[in-house]
Order: C-alpha cells, then sequence, then structure tokens
C-alpha cells in the first residue's frame, strides 16, 4: 500500500516517466483498487487546499522514495501514521481541543463572582421598624408607610417615602427607609437608591449610617464595581456583629 501512495504521488507530480509511466498506467485500468486510491488522492488535494495538499503530497513523495532507496535494507520501516487516518486524526484533535477548552471555560466562568448573585445571597431588605421610635417625620404618616414596607408593598412604601423626603430633605432616617424600600422593589431600583446611600454614608451622622455602608457596599457588588465595595466591607467588618460576619465571608468571594 506505501508503495502505491507513494507512485501515486509521482504519477500526480509528474515524476513517472517512461516504463514506469506505461506500466502504472496499465495497472490502473486492470487494478481497481489502485484507481480507488488515486481518486483519493486527488479528492484529498481538493479538500485540503493547495498548501495542505502540497505538504501531504511532499511528505508521502519522500516516504516512497525512502521506501524505493532503503527496500534492500534489513532496516524496519518506520510506523506511519496512514494518510488516510490523518484528516479524521487531524478532526478528532480538533474536537478535543474544543471540549477541553470549552470545559476550562465553564470551570473558570464558574469561579468567578457574580455581583448579581453575591448581592441576591447578601441581601435581605432592614427591620424599618426600628427606625421608627424617634423619627422626626410626622410619627403617624411615617409609621403607615413603613408598615407598607414591612407588609410588601414596596414601589407604594417608596412613593410615600419619597414625598415624606420632599417636605423634610435632611432627614436621614427617611432617606435610609426610601432607599431600603428602591432596593426592596421587583427589580431593585439601584439607580435611585445609590445616591441616597452615598449621601448618607458620606455625611450622615444617624444611627442609620453604619447599615447604610453594608447596603452601599451591596449595590456596588450587584454592579460589579468591587474595588469601591471593598473598602465600605472593610468598615463593616471591622464593625463587627452579624453583618461584620457576613462583610467577612463577602471579602472572601470577592
Amino acid at each position: 500500500m506505501r508503495t502505491n501512495d507513494a507512485q501515486i504521488e509521482m504519477y500526480l507530480d509528474g515524476e513517472l516517466q517512461g516504463d514506469a509511466l506505461k506500466q502504472f498506467e496499465a495497472t490502473l485500468k486492470q487494478d481497481t483498487s489502485l484507481a480507488n486510491r488515486l481518486k483519493f488522492h486527488q479528492d484529498l488535494a481538493a479538500s485540503l487546499g493547495d498548501s495542505q495538499a502540497i505538504d501531504v503530497q511532499k511528505q508521502i513523495t519522500e516516504i516512497g522514495r525512502s521506501f524505493f532507496q532503503e527496500s534492500a535494507s534489513e532496516k524496519p520501516a518506520p510506523k506511519l501514521v496512514p494518510v488516510w487516518r490523518r484528516p479524521l486524526a487531524i478532526a478528532a484533535s480538533f474536537l478535543v481541543l474544543l471540549a477541553v477548552s470549552y470545559f476550562t471555560w465553564q470551570a473558570v466562568s464558574g469561579l468567578a463572582p457574580s455581583g448579581e448573585r453575591l448581592f441576591a445571597q447578601n441581601f435581605t431588605s432592614y427591620p424599618l421598624d426600628q427606625v421608627v421610635r424617634g423619627s422626626e417625620a410626622t410619627q403617624s404618616d411615617f409609621e403607615q408607610t413603613v408598615q407598607l414596607y414591612l407588609d410588601g408593598h414596596y414601589q407604594q412604601a417608596s412613593e410615600a417615602f419619597r414625598t415624606q423626603l420632599s417636605l423634610d430633605p435632611q432627614n436621614e432616617k427617611l432617606k435610609f427607609s426610601l432607599a431600603q424600600s428602591l432596593l426592596s422593589e421587583t427589580p431593585p431600583a439601584f439607580d435611585a437608591a445609590s445616591p441616597l446611600l452615598e449621601s448618607l454614608v458620606s455625611t450622615g451622622t444617624s444611627s442609620v449610617v453604619p447599615a447604610s455602608k453594608w447596603y452601599l457596599a451591596l449595590v456596588y457588588v450587584h454592579n460589579g464595581d468591587f474595588k469601591q465595595a471593598m473598602p465600605l466591607l472593610q468598615e463593616v467588618k471591622a464593625a463587627g456583629g452579624s453583618r461584620g460576619r457576613m462583610a467577612t465571608e463577602l471579602l472572601e468571594a470577592l
């Protein structure tokens, strides 16, 4: 078979001449197997393209020439992958490479932190009934709005808190309550809540400031802004308590 392959390539390259050419063509007419091999080589050249076909043909020709030159020697011929298997081997290698790349990507993407996932795992609505006592807002209005919030009517609560805040723009508990209601909506109103929390963290002086740092950090995490979230999480961690433990775990996840 190797002799036939080499002769076929020499025939296709025009290197068979004289009696060798006549003998090959005569054999080609009688030997169906040889004719099929010739057709295979022609199809292979067409499918691989000119440059690849030339490379394959050169390899086969060199193998054939070496065989003719060393046929009298007792040195065993090297084991070679049959030419007809090479396209299959290339295709199989390519598929293996694709599979390895896919599973590697899956593993890496699975390890990468997702801001949305981390937010969902760590966010819980703040119990606003804890800020009712001592509020500077009209007690009845504020309490009614907090009850809307506690009952899960977050959009209605947001509208009411927004109205109350417009009458008392510096009220930190109203800012915090509105931010909490906005974050509890479905979907959360991150863009509206973020400025309220940033204002509390930067200039706030009331008891809601420590909690504001935690929730602002969660907003940053959701948005993928881990760099801004980390200093806030470090402060929450240093303060200790349940939120401090949660901040520690979140920092490790980042």
